[in-house]
């Protein structure tokens, strides 16, 4: 009997901890065709990016927990956010990350004077309200649709800040 409660309490835990790790998101609209279509369902991993604290582990020698993370969101990484302009949940694309300089030019996204390939972008990048030279902020992403023309992004003037980020897509059905 005591092996059944053990087994229940562990799968219990697991099951909780699965269901703070992941979440599942619809994807709307096309901003992100043809990678992600309206309708495709999402799995996002929350984790991904979280600030993880050991500090109960400081006792151990040669052990320091100081801002241990997971991860930070990295340059062509999918990610859900908390909009800055609207009042929902959008999926980009990152392209800026913090200290970086982002420029439209031509057609093209160049980061830090150097072009970036986008074998995912589905047309010429045309330049909205964002035109010159953007600096991107600490703590914060610059984000655009693969599908630039549908796009609502970071070429409207914003950026997405580090908390508002809710989680990396892992992947679609």
């Amino acid at each position: 009997m005591p092996l059944i409660v053990a087994g229940t309490l562990a799968a219990a835990a697991i099951g909780l901890l699965l269901a703070l790790s992941f979440r599942s998101f619809d994807a709307q609209g096309s901003s992100m065709e043809p990678e992600l279509s309206a309708g495709d369902s999402l799995i996002v991993a929350r984790v991904a990016y979280e600030e993880v604290d050991f500090g109960l582990l400081n006792w151990l020698p040669l052990y320091d927990s100081s801002d241990l993370r997971w991860g930070s969101p990295g340059r062509g990484d999918v990610i859900v956010f908390d909009s800055p302009v609207r009042d929902q949940q959008l999926v980009k694309r990152v392209i800026g990350l913090p200290g970086d300089t982002v420029r439209i030019k031509a057609g093209l996204v160049y980061i830090n004077d150097e072009e970036l390939d986008e074998p995912y972008a589905q047309e010429p990048t045309e330049c909205l309200q964002t035109c010159g030279d953007v600096l991107v902020q600490d703590g914060h992403y610059f984000v655009l649709g693969d599908n630039r023309a549908e796009s609502v992004d970071s070429r409207q003037g914003w950026t997405v800040a580090r908390g508002d980020v809710v989680g990396r897509v892992l992947f679609s059905y």
